[in-house]
């Protein structure tokens, strides 16, 4: 991590790098954690490009049926809210 700039502007610079050195991208910002998180992900968008990740994240069926409970058009929701 590289910082410059006065006390009150800093800019960080970090660098995210694979274990084996092959591949490491720069991220750039005001905040520490900014930068991290654009380092991070220049690197997903080029191990995306070269094959090593998924474009887009698998979805599975059963994150999307999981239920916290009745809704609020539900009659034993209702029955519980006044209770």
């Amino acid at each position: 991590m590289e910082e410059s700039g006065p006390p009150h502007r800093r800019r960080f610079r970090v660098r995210c790098r694979l274990k084996d050195g092959d591949l490491e991208t720069w991220g750039e910002d005001l905040g520490r954690k900014p930068a991290e998180q654009s380092a991070a992900g220049a690197m997903l968008v080029l191990l995306g490009a070269a094959g090593a990740v998924p474009a887009t994240p698998a979805t599975t069926d059963n994150n999307a049926s999981a239920s916290a409970g009745p809704t609020m058009g539900d009659a034993a929701g209702a029955g519980e809210r006044n209770a």
